[in-house]
């Protein structure tokens, strides 16, 4: 069953140190426009579920893959937070379409990493 994603969600997936999957949490679901996730509230459940690393990953229901400046400012923000906190943020990933064919990674593109 395909769920249509015409509203922006953000998810974090948290991580231990040998990069195994603990567990992933939906931030926020927003407008079609955009959606806001709190920097503590990531944090916090990395903290709390005892995380090393983590992925954060949200649609663009528009399928611009192009990442916005709060896209951008957010990214800095989880790294450096999460630096001080001994949270790695491996990567911020946005999806492009609605089967998420279309990617952007953070990551691959060398952005603030």
């Amino acid at each position: 069953v395909m769920t249509v994603r015409i509203v922006e969600y953000f998810y974090v997936i948290y991580m231990n140190s040998g990069s195994g999957y603990i567990g992933h949490s939906m931030i926020s679901k927003g407008g079609i426009a955009g959606t806001v996730a709190d920097l503590r509230i990531i944090l916090r459940d990395a903290l709390l579920c005892g995380a090393t690393a983590m992925i954060c990953a949200h649609n663009h229901p528009s399928g611009n893959l192009k990442p916005s400046e709060q896209d951008i400012r957010l990214t800095r923000k989880l790294k450096e937070a999460g630096d001080l906190m001994d949270v790695k943020l491996l990567d911020h990933i946005l999806l492009g379409d609605q089967l998420c064919n279309d990617f952007y990674s953070f990551a691959d593109q060398g952005v603030v990493f």
